[in-house]
């Protein structure tokens, strides 16, 4: 299946974010999903505004029909905003119902992002071999080795962008060495503007102090061996970004956190309604022959008044035909589509139906071939 990916961006800075640029890239090499890495412009963006991505865009993903029914793939955004800004937000983006991603700390890892909160506050989160609780790395914050973490820290360790539901669940094992009642580490939520703290289930063990930067009060501190941590995240749907957060004060400095085999649970598809196109909507959309060349017969069915957008797209996102724009009557309806003049290769036909409700929206793969 082929589809084409909404973004929501907001500008929460002070300045006019203008002539910005998005394509969507996998992180890492991926068995299933695949991105077409094409281009959506965007218009300017004031401070405070949101925009979202125009349907459809070159950003594109499609799913081979091999993928497992509950498969998770990273991907990111790469945003430019002009000559002076570009950031690449990472996200899950899950094949099936179900959310299942265990993550097992690699050697080097391009997935979780880290950063010093304040700018005058120390980051230590680095990938460690002294101690995993599986395989052979984990995520730390402290030294090299068994080496102490430094006075006046506060870093945070950064998950992508996820979609929740039903049953959400963090959890992940962790080890620690930490200052009683003063350093120690949090788990935090963002959901659109802002980073909140969170607290496992039976809330944290111990208590931490503020630096100045780090906010201080309940958190994980003292000495424990490897043990599970639970979060239930079903507060935080439908999309959220989570982050592991360390912070010390000026006095004792010991070994820090370890965390490894972070696990995100869930039902996603019960988190917000989802737009597509199927039968449950009263509308049915379908073309053949599959592979053409060089006509085929798309054939779709209203069980309403609609208005009908019906266009075809090649993989970088630029539009090659538009078959149909306007009211149509409930029913069946068919157009034919020639690609007599395009060359060989996969399009997108992609069909938009609105009436008395939101619109609805589905995209179908086409081969044509020469």
């Amino acid at each position: 299946e082929s589809f084409f990916l909404l973004l929501t961006l907001k500008n929460g800075g002070g300045d006019e974010a203008d002539n910005a640029t998005v394509n969507i890239q996998p992180v890492t090499d991926q068995l299933y999903v695949f991105c077409s890495h094409g281009v959506d412009q965007l218009p300017s963006i004031n401070p405070g505004e949101i925009h979202t991505t125009s349907l459809p865009t070159g950003i594109g993903v499609e799913i081979d029909i091999t993928s497992p029914g509950n498969y998770v793939a990273e991907l990111k955004a790469n945003i430019e905003i002009g000559t002076q800004w570009d950031f690449t937000p990472r996200f899950l983006f899950q094949v099936g119902d179900q959310l299942n991603w265990l993550y097992d700390v690699p050697a080097e890892d391009s997935i979780m992002v880290h950063y010093n909160i304040s700018e005058s506050y120390f980051d230590q989160w680095h990938v460690e071999d002294y101690r995993s609780y599986s395989a052979d790395y984990s995520w730390k914050f402290g030294g090299p080795d068994q080496g102490v973490y430094w006075p006046m820290t506060d870093g945070a360790l950064e998950l992508p962008l996820m979609k929740l539901g039903d049953g959400a669940e963090l959890r992940f094992q962790h080890w620690m060495e930490a200052e009683t009642g003063y350093d120690g580490g949090i788990v935090e939520v963002n959901t659109g503007d802002s980073w909140e703290a969170i607290e496992p289930d039976g809330g944290y063990p111990g208590n931490t102090v503020s630096n100045g930067s780090f906010p201080g009060g309940p958190g994980y501190n003292g000495s424990f061996d490897w043990q599970e941590a639970v979060f239930d995240l079903q507060a935080y749907v439908p999309f959220a970004k989570l982050r592991f957060r360390f912070g010390s004060d000026g006095g004792v400095h010991e070994e820090g956190w370890y965390i490894d085999d972070i696990q995100l649970t869930g039902d996603i598809f019960s988190a917000a309604p989802q737009l597509q196109l199927d039968p449950a909507h009263g509308i049915e959309f379908t073309l053949g022959p599959n592979p053409f060349n060089p006509t085929t017969a798309i054939s779709y069915q209203l069980s309403a008044v609609s208005r009908v957008s019906l266009k075809v797209y090649d993989v970088q996102g630029r539009e090659v035909a538009e078959l149909v724009n306007g009211w149509r009557e409930a029913g069946s309806h068919q157009v034919t589509f020639d690609g007599s003049d395009l060359a060989s290769g996969i399009y997108f036909c992609r069909l938009e139906a609105s009436g008395s409700e939101n619109p609805t929206y589905m995209t179908r793969k086409m081969v044509l071939v020469k």
